[in-house]
């Protein structure tokens, strides 16, 4: 499969391409203009992919005239290290175009997880959300500091980096919209971005890109105390 350059106002997408991944901010209605544009710009067989992080298919696809070629390929931060490709089909994703993303996916040396089924989230991120809001529930809860759950997640679980290192990393402002796009889904409010996050973002403390997030960080990108 080809691989696929940017497409933007200023250069359009060639007459011939066979995938396009969209990666940007996470706000279906941003996300559903883009590709009705793009799809006036694309022949029919090309397919569209969102790298949504939470946004089902089946929310974007109705924006295009073939759903059917219509499907997400979900990309882990920083995704030239994360193996992992969460390979979603909507309702409508036809199976030539759930195979062939998962042969492109395959092409890069990443791991696909194919699932059978849309649900808001996916897979990996509704396991990593249940341990996030569970840390943020203990540290607003006032059981421990998040430099102790961090530890905790690290010594005890095996896990590389703790929670809220991780948010950090990926930018705090990534998990309220990832949080907000959940919520207005569902309007289940366990599924609205938590206080601390919400003031987090308010008082624009995204995490190592800004210098400030649950932790501080110096212009290298190196921790150097606490945020909140």
């Amino acid at each position: 499969m080809r691989r696929t350059p940017a497409c933007t106002p200023r250069a359009p997408c060639p007459t011939a391409l066979d995938l396009v991944i969209e990666a940007i901010v996470e706000r279906l209605d941003v996300k559903r203009a883009f590709f009705a544009d793009l799809d006036t710009r694309l022949p029919a067989e090309t397919i569209l992919a969102s790298n949504s992080s939470s946004l089902v298919p089946s929310s974007m696809a109705s924006a295009i005239r073939r759903p059917d070629r219509f499907v997400n390929l979900h990309f882990f931060n920083p995704a030239l290290v994360m193996p992992c490709v969460e390979v979603v089909r909507g309702p409508e994703t036809g199976d030539a175009t759930a195979a062939a993303a998962t042969a492109f996916v395959e092409s890069l040396g990443k791991v696909p997880v194919v699932l059978a089924r849309e649900i808001p989230g996916f897979v990996a991120n509704r396991l990593l959300n249940a341990v996030r809001d569970e840390a943020i529930a203990l540290y607003e809860g006032g059981y421990a500091d998040v430099d102790a759950i961090d530890t905790a997640a690290r010594t005890a679980l095996g896990y590389p980096m703790g929670p809220f290192e991780l948010m950090d990393l990926t930018g705090v402002d990534i998990g309220y919209l990832t949080k907000k796009a959940r919520f207005d889904e569902t309007g289940d409010p366990a599924d609205a971005p938590s206080a601390t996050v919400s003031r987090l973002v308010a008082d624009g403390h995204l995490g190592r890109k800004t210098g400030r997030g649950f932790y501080l960080y110096d212009s290298t990108g190196a921790r150097v105390g606490k945020g909140i």
